[in-house]
C-alpha cells in the first residue's frame, strides 16, 4: 500500500498531530456546541455543523446555517462525498445579509452549489489554502471559505479524537 492508500484504523487514524488553523479550545467548543456526527451501518459518516454568526451590516442580525458533510469510511481515508450549506430551518436572518438583499438567487445558489473539497480527504482538507475572511456572514467567497475551513477542521479534530480513544 502506498502512503496515499493507507487505511485509517485505531492504529492509524486521521492525522491527529497536525497544526489546525484554530486553537484546540475553539475546536473543542465547536465540537461540543455545534457538531453532530452519525456513523452509518455502511461505514460512512454524516456530520451536521450548525454555524451561528451575524450580518456584517443591517445591525448585526443573527444568522444560522447548517453545514452538512458526508464522508466515506476509514478505508477510503474519510473522503468528502457530499457537502452543502443551507440556512437553518426556521431561521431567517440570512434575508438581512447584504448579498441576499442585492441578489437572493445568487447567494442562495452559491451556498447550494459551492462544494470546494468534494472528493478530497479530511487530511487533504487541512492543507486547503483558500483565501479566507473571518466575517460573520457568508456574503463573500472568502467568508464562505472561512466557514468551510472551520467545519472541516472541527470534523477532522473530532474524528481524530474519537479514533484515538
Amino acid at each position: 500500500m502506498t502512503s496515499e492508500q493507507t487505511e485509517f484504523t485505531r492504529e492509524n487514524p486521521p492525522k491527529n498531530e497536525v497544526t489546525y488553523a484554530y486553537n484546540q479550545r475553539a475546536l473543542k467548543r465547536w465540537q461540543k456546541e455545534r457538531l453532530s456526527i452519525s456513523h452509518n451501518d455502511d461505514g460512512t459518516i454524516d456530520a451536521l455543523f450548525q454555524l451561528v454568526g451575524s450580518t456584517c451590516s443591517n445591525m448585526g442580525m443573527p444568522l444560522s446555517f447548517d453545514y452538512i458533510v458526508k464522508l466515506s469510511g476509514p478505508k477510503e481515508q474519510y473522503k468528502i462525498t457530499e457537502m452543502r450549506c443551507q440556512p437553518t430551518e426556521g431561521h431567517h436572518g440570512y434575508k438581512s445579509m447584504c448579498s441576499y438583499l442585492e441578489n437572493p438567487e445568487r447567494i442562495l445558489g452559491s451556498l447550494e452549489n459551492e462544494k470546494p473539497l468534494i472528493g478530497k480527504t479530511l487530511d487533504q482538507a487541512l492543507e486547503w489554502d483558500a483565501k479566507i475572511s473571518p466575517a460573520g456572514c457568508v456574503c463573500s467567497q472568502t467568508s464562505r471559505n472561512h466557514k468551510w475551513n472551520i467545519v472541516l477542521q472541527t470534523l477532522h479534530f473530532t474524528l481524530s479524537q474519537l479514533e484515538t480513544v
